[in-house]
């Protein structure tokens, strides 16, 4: 029996949704079930709310009154670019790795960071285009017929005539100005960020020697307040190079009688599933995401190893955030130049931050990272999904159900 409701309490749920279509009610039963309301309808409501966004993957949010919901659309930079592209909406599902290659121009992109104001820590309206023509270059287009990189630049330098703010954004930011240090950074989409950073066995000589994860840890970060709730983390036994070579050993301090002791692959993944699950079925109303530091942990080792291991993989690890790719967006509103390899050594130096414990170990660098998240939060950085599983490896990985 659904919980009794308080017809006066407000609830807030964040889902991602594909524009004009009914969501699946096994994927929202675990959130909206436990609020009373019913997966089919939500699902259906949400379909009509995005039919402008066709084809498109939406951010919503459902606000939730006395056994109600009520849909609003948060569009991302990117699907606002999307959408002013115009393109014909395209099956997810029949295409794999869809490309956009359309062009916009400077005044659309314009209009574009006006929507997108809001949720920048950027002080002048210049700088939020900038943000969006970053966007532009991730997605693939052109704007003017030019790169975005080369429209920004002229911006930034100023060779670029740009319109005067409206009275709104000028209000808007002195009151931005005055209040700054009082603000809170806006809303995130994920409420919880599951950091994790495989180790696996390793060689410095051998270039066909095949890796195997030898730890297989997981922190879990709050994003609205940056406490590390939880954590998870067990050793794993290889088979393919049962002998650590010194070179692992030495980079990740991981001892040869450690792994020896460990249970195989496939038992240390039942436990971080069942770890994953527990979580979210004590947290049901959220929403999390994986956090990587690079694209290797989950879009080249996971499936590595699942295929080695004969395992099948849950769709929750098939997408993640690179924390690399939001960290290059802080880097350009803050006009901050890095010559350096892009690592976490380098992001934890620019934020000042200590480094806890020891680099390569999984566990460490897990709570680094965490570290490295939440000041990308405080920065007003919006943290969304950078890397996915592509079409052919989900039909041959996935679970099913």
């Amino acid at each position: 029996m659904p919980p009794k409701a308080d017809p006066s309490e407000i609830k807030y749920v964040i889902l991602r949704a594909t524009g004009g279509e009914v969501a699946g009610g096994s994927a929202l039963a675990p959130k909206i079930g436990p609020l009373g309301l019913s997966p089919k309808k939500v699902g259906e409501d949400i379909a009509k709310a995005t039919k402008d966004w066709k084809g498109l993957r939406v951010t919503v949010r459902l606000v939730i009154q006395n056994r109600q919901a009520t849909v609003e659309i948060l569009p991302s930079a990117s699907s606002l670019v999307i959408k002013a592209l115009k393109e014909v909406p395209r099956d997810r599902k029949k295409e794999k790795n869809i490309k956009h290659n359309g062009n916009l121009t400077l005044d659309e992109v314009i209009e574009i960071a006006r929507k997108m104001k809001f949720k920048s820590y950027a002080r002048e309206l210049s700088g939020v285009v900038r943000e969006i023509l970053g966007t532009c270059f991730s997605v693939g287009c052109t704007v003017d017929g030019e790169s975005p990189q080369d429209i920004s630049a002229k911006v930034a330098s100023g060779n670029i005539p740009f319109p005067l703010a409206s009275k709104d954004e000028d209000s808007s930011r002195t009151f931005f100005e005055d209040k700054k240090k009082s603000l809170k950074p806006y809303e995130q989409t994920y409420d919880y960020f599951m950091v994790l950073d495989f180790e696996a066995t390793c060689c410095d000589r051998d270039k066909r020697f095949v890796n195997e994860i030898i730890e297989f840890p997981i922190v879990v970060l709050d994003g609205r307040n940056g406490v590390k709730v939880q954590q998870f983390r067990e050793y794993v036994r290889p088979t393919k190079n049962k002998v650590l070579t010194e070179f692992c050993i030495n980079l990740t301090g991981i001892q040869q009688e450690t792994v020896d002791e460990a249970a195989l692959f496939p038992q240390v993944f039942n436990s971080a599933k069942n770890f994953y699950n527990k979580f979210h079925n004590e947290n049901p109303c959220s929403r999390s995401i994986f956090v990587t530091c690079g694209d290797w942990d989950l879009k080249s080792m996971l499936p590595r190893q699942a295929k080695n291991s004969n395992v099948k993989v849950p769709v929750y690890f098939q997408e993640w955030i690179n924390i690399k790719t939001p960290f290059k967006l802080y880097l350009a509103n803050s006009k901050i130049k890095n010559n350096k390899r892009l690592g976490m050594p380098t992001m934890l130096k620019t934020f000042g931050l200590p480094l806890i414990g020891r680099h390569h170990s999984g566990l460490d660098d897990c709570r680094n990272i965490c570290n490295i998240t939440y000041k990308l939060i405080q920065n007003g950085i919006l943290l969304e999904k950078t890397g996915e599983w592509s079409q052919e490896l989900k039909e041959e990985l996935s679970e099913k159900h």
